[in-house]
């Protein structure tokens, strides 16, 4: 799908958006912990293989998450990015996505060469059909860029991802957890990074409570090492 779709927002929207984001927090238990201790990137070039989502739901409305670039045409994002998680009768696959590497400044979105458009989205299929009771951890999606724009991403430095028999291979309370999106709490289009630490890691399932989450940061990736340096300005 090559469709472009303008990202421009009224101020109505975008307080519409945090409404919504607001209710979904509560919903997913999303929220800020004591002191808000995010951290803004403002270089396009740090955590560069972080990026901004964004998509068109099957009614037309533009809407956002957060990606990583995990390989020169690959991204990793959220399964509620791509399809609503509604079964195979209210099921329905978004449209449209077009990821922008590093994005700092909402006005790169008005230049076109800024975008990587996507050709094709997988998510598993325990999402897709989850029906009425949405099936959350497999909230996962991957998503195939298009050839012809990839030169871009080789701007950008992928996050490299390891594999395991288990989600907690290699892993455990004495790692620090790393995390960078756009979370719609702030600045409309900011970036954000944050040290966290787990309190809980066991098979299949890994708990922070002290990493601040909120809307927008779905999709953000969670990795335990960094050689970047984020630097508060």
């Amino acid at each position: 799908n090559t469709n472009v779709h303008s990202d421009t927002k009224s101020t109505k929207q975008k307080q519409s958006g945090r409404r919504m984001a607001k209710i979904l927090d509560s919903i997913r238990r999303l929220t800020i912990f004591g002191s808000d201790d995010r951290t803004q990137i403002v270089d396009e070039n740090v955590l560069d293989f972080s990026g901004y989502l964004r998509f068109e739901t099957a009614s037309g409305v533009i809407q956002r998450c957060s990606a990583s670039l995990i390989a020169p045409n690959i991204i990793l994002t959220a399964a509620h990015c791509v399809h609503n998680g509604r079964g195979p009768v209210l099921g329905q696959w978004y449209s449209s996505w077009r990821f922008y590497p590093g994005l700092v400044d909402a006005d790169a979105l008005d230049d076109a060469s800024n975008e990587i458009r996507a050709v094709q989205a997988w998510t598993f299929g325990a999402w897709a059909n989850g029906g009425l009771s949405l099936r959350w951890e497999y909230d996962i999606a991957w998503i195939l860029l298009d050839a012809a724009d990839t030169s871009l991403s080789s701007l950008a430095t992928p996050l490299g991802i390891g594999i395991g028999d288990d989600i907690d291979t290699g892993v455990n309370t004495e790692n620090e957890l790393h995390t960078v999106g756009y979370p719609a709490d702030q600045e409309w289009l900011t970036r954000w990074h944050q040290v966290c630490s787990w309190n809980l890691v066991e098979a299949h399932t890994m708990r922070s409570d002290d990493c601040d989450i909120s809307g927008g940061s779905s999709g953000s990736p969670v990795y335990t090492e960094t050689v970047a340096t984020v630097e508060n300005e």
